[in-house]
């Protein structure tokens, strides 16, 4: 995964070495067990670490689990993570409709609507591809023609490397 670390370090360092648009987030995807989570959580970490360190003036990036953001997305509101910088950890293995009193409803759907509509940096992993994200099994077409806005696509080849 060197070449996807460098790729990050120039994300992280906004360097126009970084093959991709640095006003993106970055949306890891690939098969399970490559790398993507652990790329990202260190990622998060290194942020973090360097926010409180340095008492910079950047927020702190926050990891969620996408099922774990839907079940707070429905405890709270959408709106309360529209703003805050943020990483989605598999995205898309959360169900995509929840029953809510009754109603039915598309809790990270919406979160995905606000946050581009917004322009709040978000990035992700995920096992799957933008043709699959954007089907009506998914988040259909017109979010999956928002994630093209918001994210840098970067696939990470390769086998599981759990032992």
């Amino acid at each position: 995964n060197e070449p996807i670390i460098k790729q990050l370090y120039y994300f992280a360092t906004n360097n126009p070495s970084f093959e991709g648009d640095l006003n993106k987030g970055i949306l890891l995807q690939g098969k399970y067990g490559c790398g993507k989570t652990v790329l990202l959580e260190t990622y998060s970490l290194l942020h973090n670490h360097i926010v409180h360190r340095f008492s910079l003036n950047y927020p702190v990036l926050l990891f969620f689990k996408s099922v774990e953001l839907q079940e707070q997305i429905i405890k709270q509101s959408a709106k309360v993570f529209v703003r805050k910088p943020l990483i989605i950890d598999e995205f898309g293995r959360e169900s995509k409709t929840v029953q809510d009193y009754g109603n039915i409803t598309r809790p990270l759907s919406e979160l995905l609507s606000l946050r581009s509509d917004a322009g709040t940096l978000t990035h992700g992993t995920t096992n799957f591809i933008l043709n699959t994200l954007s089907s009506d099994e998914f988040y259909g077409g017109m979010i999956g023609d928002r994630l093209k806005t918001m994210f840098n696509f970067i696939t990470l080849h390769g086998e599981s490397r759990r032992v």
